[in-house]
């Protein structure tokens, strides 16, 4: 089971790396960032010029994408189970240390590095304006549309209209 993520104003927190698949697929890996929050990503490709694979490897070839690129991510989400600790090294560990000890370290005897981790198989992407770019230009536009209200307001008897555009006779049927 999975489910869609999309990512805004993140972003890139390192270089993209090209790599292959254990299939053979050519991957894209990368992390992106917001505050403290990060993400690893995955992008796979499927082996046409118009994927976001490609558009990602020609972005970055080109120098477009980088470190610190605002970026934002849809994805597919599912969970992995991963062992950090192998089981030949858990069983070298607890055969090395007290049933007591490894109980008051980890509340069991058991390998504690077993879990469930977040993967995300990226779907699209593509380059996001940065949010503190865009509270500034909602500042100038609030600045500016006062200005121009208020120079209304100061007996301008000069009133434009606009007029509709017309397309006919721009087209022939």
């Amino acid at each position: 089971m999975s489910a869609k993520v999309i990512f805004h104003s993140y972003v890139l927190d390192g270089k993209v790396k090209f790599d292959k698949a254990s299939n053979g697929a050519d991957t894209a890996s990368f992390c992106i960032k917001n505050g403290d929050e990060k993400y690893r990503m995955v992008l796979f490709s499927d082996g046409t010029d118009q994927s976001p694979f490609s558009r990602m490897k020609t972005c970055v070839e080109k120098g477009f994408l980088d470190k610190g690129k605002p970026i934002w991510v849809e994805a597919e989400m599912s969970y992995y189970e991963k062992t950090i600790i192998s089981e030949d090294a858990w069983k070298k560990i607890s055969s090395t240390v007290s049933n007591k000890v490894l109980e008051d370290l980890f509340g069991s005897t058991e390998n504690p590095s077993k879990g469930k981790f977040p993967r995300f198989k990226v779907t699209d992407w593509d380059f996001a304006i940065p949010k503190d770019y865009l509270d500034a230009k909602k500042e100038i536009k609030k600045t500016t549309s006062k200005k121009l209200n208020d120079g209304e307001n100061s007996g301008s008897s000069k009133k434009e209209t606009i007029q509709p555009l017309s397309l006919s006779g721009r087209f022939s049927s």
